[in-house]
């Protein structure tokens, strides 16, 4: 019996070890304030996912996940890339087809305390307001922007579960 219980003493210290970093270890507008402005609005501007990536890894993200073509002078360049920082979320930089993607999936984030940080680059960006729901239930807190062929949702993933994904997409120039 005392076997069993050690074991799940462990069990319980492993799984809190791979658990994500609490609410308080997180500044969840920091991160959104960074990202937004240092890698997705300059990465929707422009197109240049290169030089999302180097923003990206300039805020020490880590690339977790590379399975771009890069080549980025053909007439369809493609590019899929995963970087993380402990603490600072998963951002994914895609391009593909035309059209770019910049998203960062942060744990315990919400739209609650995403949106307001957010704010400051939908207006940079003439964005307009479709939905914003960050009241009530965590299932339904949801914020949509959108203008032309760009759009900004910040919603509940199961990727990032508990937290929250803010995906950025836009048309390249």
């Amino acid at each position: 019996m005392r076997h069993l219980f050690v074991a799940g003493l462990t069990a319980a210290g492993v799984m809190a070890m791979a658990a994500p970093a609490s609410a308080q270890s997180m500044d969840v507008p920091g991160i959104v304030e960074d990202v937004l402005g240092q890698i997705c609005v300059p990465y929707a501007r422009t197109g240049d996912v290169a030089a999302a990536i180097q923003a990206a890894e300039a805020l020490r993200y880590e690339i977790i996940a590379d399975e771009s073509g890069m080549d980025l002078e053909s007439d369809r360049p493609w590019a899929y890339v995963q970087l993380t920082r402990r603490h600072y979320g998963t951002v994914t930089l895609e391009l593909s087809y035309g059209r770019g993607l910049c998203a960062v999936g942060i744990h315990e984030g919400g739209a609650s305390n995403m949106v307001p940080a957010a704010e400051p680059f939908v207006q940079a960006l003439g964005l307009e307001a479709l939905v914003l729901s960050t009241e009530g239930q965590p299932t339904t807190d949801m914020a949509v922007w959108r203008s032309g062929t760009t759009q900004l949702v910040i919603s509940r993933s199961p990727r990032f579960s508990p937290g929250s994904e803010l995906v950025l997409s836009f048309e390249l120039p």
